[in-house]
C-alpha cells in the first residue's frame, strides 16, 4: 500500500519539484496528531481568493505556524500542497517505489523457484 500510494503521489511531487502547478495560498486550520505523527490541515485558496481545496496538508516546513497562518503554496493535484520554491518529496517517494519494485521482483523470483523445485521433485518422484 505504501508503494502504491508513493507511486500515485510521485507525479505530483515531480511537478512540485519543477515548480509546476497552481499557485495560491494555504491557510492553516487544524492541528492534529496520530500517535507521534502530528501535522496541520488547512484550505488552499487561489490568488483571486476562491477556495480550491479543503482539509489539505502542506508538504513543507511549518515552523512557527498557528491557526490562520497564510503560506504561499503550489497545488499540483496530489495529496497536499507544496512550497512555491519546490519540494524534495519526490526523493522519498522514488525510494519507496524502487524498494517496492525490488521487493516485488525478489518475491516473484522466489515463488518461481519454489514452483520449479516442486515440479522437479514431483517429476523425480514420478520417474523413480
Amino acid at each position: 500500500m505504501i508503494v502504491l500510494g508513493s507511486g500515485l503521489q510521485l507525479g505530483a511531487d515531480l511537478k512540485a519539484a519543477r515548480g509546476q502547478g497552481t499557485r495560491g495560498t494555504w491557510v492553516a486550520e487544524q492541528y492534529g496528531c496520530v500517535k507521534h505523527d502530528c501535522s496541520w490541515s488547512g484550505d488552499f485558496f487561489l490568488p483571486n481568493g476562491t477556495e480550491a481545496r479543503q482539509h489539505i496538508s502542506y508538504l513543507g516546513s511549518l515552523a512557527n505556524v498557528h491557526k490562520g497562518s497564510r503560506i504561499p503554496a503550489l497545488d499540483t493535484g496530489g495529496g497536499g500542497v507544496y512550497p512555491v520554491n519546490g519540494s524534495r518529496h519526490w526523493v522519498q517517494d522514488t525510494a519507496f517505489v524502487a524498494a517496492g519494485a525490488v521487493g516485488t521482483i525478489l518475491n516473484i523470483v522466489y515463488w518461481a523457484r519454489v514452483r520449479l523445485r516442486r515440479r522437479r521433485d514431483a517429476d523425480e518422484e514420478r520417474y523413480s
